[in-house]
């Protein structure tokens, strides 16, 4: 598939979740209610953002590569609640996002390996306005977290009370394209 029909770019690192057992088991860890505000982030495809829209009367995405935009609205059949944003999560004002209406936000997608680390730095500075945040992450980004003398160890630590963490779910190759 090339890149304007919503194949991986390689600059932002792209990979496609395709598996649907996968889906189903990031989608019963974040346990959606009709009244929640979610906010996906690297929607690509628009796996976790279909099913979502089932759920949801209403879901925001924030995506950086234009090229994913139409071929996203195909796949979720223009549904009236999805709201698209074109930016760039690691510079996108979530706060500002959560102000638009009542309540916090909750967050969802699949990281890429290369912004994972900048793109929690850059949430935690906003985790008043979030809820909770579902990622899939790519295991050595998690050992990273969870390390020792890690950057994030502390942030992520301190806000224990607020946020909850699930066991990994290992992901093994063939369920998201390109294979990292």
């Amino acid at each position: 598939m090339h890149s304007g029909s919503g194949g991986a770019k390689k600059r932002f690192g792209q990979h496609f979740l395709h598996d649907p057992m996968m889906i189903q088991r990031i989608l019963q860890a974040l346990s959606v209610q009709p009244e929640d505000r979610v906010v996906e982030i690297g929607p690509g495809r628009g796996a976790l953002t279909a099913p979502l829209l089932q759920k949801l009367p209403s879901l925001t995405v924030v995506e950086i590569d234009r090229d994913v935009i139409e071929p996203l609205r195909r796949q979720c059949g223009d549904a009236k609640g999805l709201d698209i944003r074109m930016g760039d999560a690691l510079k996108f004002r979530f706060d500002a996002l959560a102000n638009e209406a009542p309540g916090q936000i909750r967050l969802i997608g699949n990281l890429p390996y290369n912004i994972s680390t900048p793109l929690l730095f850059h949430l935690l500075d906003q985790s008043a306005c979030i809820r909770d945040m579902l990622f899939m992450l790519q295991k050595e980004v998690v050992d990273r977290m969870v390390a020792r003398r890690s950057r994030l160890r502390a942030p992520v630590r301190d806000l224990g009370g607020t946020y909850r963490s699930h066991s990994p779910v290992q992901c093994w190759r063939g369920r998201i394209q390109p294979s990292p």
